[in-house]
């Protein structure tokens, strides 16, 4: 795909993964979603991986539908406080509006969602699986319990029992225009290097590995693009995950693993990218648009991926579909960078090659502010 098709890709993949919400992003962090995260103030999100995980309190989580204890109770992780609202009359299925620890509001959660998110010991979703409880139950954003055990709570008891009691294994979100429908818990918990036990019970009792969201990408892609760990990506190729899967745009896991610079967040992303070259990934593999994961990185202004991928062997000159090199990406990706623009010159990337538009990376250089002026321009322009 084109670099900006890719960032408009990845901002859809981005914004529905629910654990970029649930792990809770820094308050000056750009947005993993649009609905979900605290800087959520722009119709326009950002592309990210989830952030280191915080300690997630239950406090830090608000009911903000009135009259709704058995909510609070369940927050509170309560086994007799869940009993007594029950005993009292209240609904087991009623749902409410959650504001979660990252301020955001997330509706049509009932107690059974919030005892999945939370609570370390099952025995309050037990309670409420026995008082009639619908585990397929989805929120106001098509996640069920099991959505939410997957991609926050990392306990393999609760999972285990949400499973036990008939919870769809392959349950898809069913998302809206920002969030690709077809998600599984699977996905979920691959996109976090928390969430290993998890990820494998879930392969133990029979999750598809090759499972894909609407846009065709698979847990493998998920654990590349959201850079979860090395040991994420290793259980999922050690179990069989196909390392050359194309998405619906063709990229492969190393496509992903390159496409997006967050090392605020994660410092994973060398590393998924060496294990993946390790276990075979095609280091110039083309996707639909003939961009190869040295595009994007070059794009996408990660100077370290760059530097790996050139070290391993990555082509410095290809050119996809529109005759753009690294090099051109490099002065009018997205994220453009004139350090990312001098190193793909230092390993010798040619000045002069024109696009299919007759532009060189020189003339794409000049209509970005962060080139003017500087000595990068002057290499990139030498006659």
């Amino acid at each position: 795909m084109g670099i900006k098709k890719a960032l408009l890709a990845g901002m859809a993949a981005a914004v529905l993964l629910l654990a970029a919400a649930c792990q809770g992003a820094p308050a000056d962090a750009p947005s993993a979603t649009a609905t979900l995260t605290p800087s959520a103030t722009s119709d326009t999100p950002t592309a990210v991986a989830p952030p280191p995980t915080p300690a997630i309190r239950p406090q830090d989580w608000a009911v903000v539908t009135e009259e709704r204890p058995l909510h609070e109770a369940a927050l509170s992780g309560s086994r007799a406080d869940v009993e007594e609202a029950l005993d009292q009359g209240a609904d087991v299925n009623v749902t409410a509006t959650v504001e979660i620890h990252t301020g955001q509001e997330v509706s049509g959660l009932t107690p059974l969602h919030l005892a999945s998110a939370l609570n370390d010991d099952p025995e309050v979703a037990m309670l409420l699986l026995d008082r009639g409880a619908d585990i397929g139950t989805n929120d106001g954003f098509g996640y069920t319990p099991l959505h939410w055990a997957a991609g926050l709570n990392n306990n393999p008891e609760v999972v285990a029992l949400l499973l036990d009691w008939g919870a769809d294994i392959e349950a898809g979100i069913d998302g809206d225009w920002l969030t690709p429908h077809g998600i599984t818990p699977l996905h979920l918990a691959a996109g976090h290097d928390n969430n290993l036990e998890v990820a494998a019970l879930l392969l133990d009792r029979g999750a598809d590995i090759e499972s894909e969201d609407e846009d065709g990408s698979t847990p493998l892609h998920y654990a590349a693009r959201f850079k979860a760990s090395q040991e994420m990506v290793a259980l999922l190729l050690d179990r069989g995950a196909d390392i050359k899967a194309r998405d619906d745009s063709g990229g492969t896991p190393l496509h992903h693993a390159a496409g997006f610079n967050h090392r605020e967040w994660s410092n994973n992303d060398k590393e998924i990218a060496a294990l993946l070259l390790d276990r075979g990934a095609n280091i110039d593999a083309e996707d639909d648009d003939g961009n190869t994961p040295l595009h994007h990185a070059a794009g996408f202004n990660d100077k370290e991926m760059v530097a790996l991928l050139l070290d391993r062997g990555a082509d410095v000159a290809a050119e996809n579909e529109d005759g753009n090199t690294p090099l051109h990406n490099a002065a009018a990706g997205p994220l453009s960078d004139k350090e990312v623009a001098a190193l793909l010159l230092d390993r010798g990337a040619d000045i002069q090659v024109k696009n299919d538009n007759g532009d060189t990376p020189c003339q794409l250089a000049r209509t970005r502010e962060e080139f003017r002026g500087t000595p990068v321009l002057g290499r990139l322009c030498a006659p």
